[in-house]
């Protein structure tokens, strides 16, 4: 059986298990994360590093209101927020990721975003 994978949270940065050991990463180098099971998909300025583990178990870890699950397959760095498109539902991340906002998540999107740090 194989043993399932840990991210060690720290005050502002993760470790991330890799094949050879971890890899240490800043909270404010993640753009997004995307949930493809059993899979996390953690989008980094400069690469891409999949982990097995829930989406709940990652955001209910990571540093708060920074991070913001805007549907059931992803969770955004508001501060790497360009534009939100309401009459869409569209949000477009300074990278040019393009990710669709629930509806029902919207009035929270908007009131967190105005009240970032």
């Amino acid at each position: 059986m194989r043993k399932k994978q840990q991210i060690v949270f720290h005050d502002k940065e993760m470790d991330i298990p890799v094949t050879r050991g971890f890899v240490a990463r800043q909270y404010d180098e993640l753009i997004f994360i995307k949930y493809d099971t059993p899979y996390c998909q953690m989008n980094f300025t400069d690469k891409m590093i999949a982990v097995e583990i829930s989406l709940q178990e990652m955001l209910g870890n990571l540093p708060k209101p920074i991070f913001f699950a805007c549907n059931r397959s992803f969770i955004i760095n508001l501060y790497r927020v360009r534009e939100y498109k309401k009459d869409t539902s569209l949000i477009v991340l300074k990278d040019g990721n393009t990710i669709s906002l629930s509806r029902h998540r919207a009035k929270d999107f908007i009131k967190i975003r105005k009240n970032l740090p």
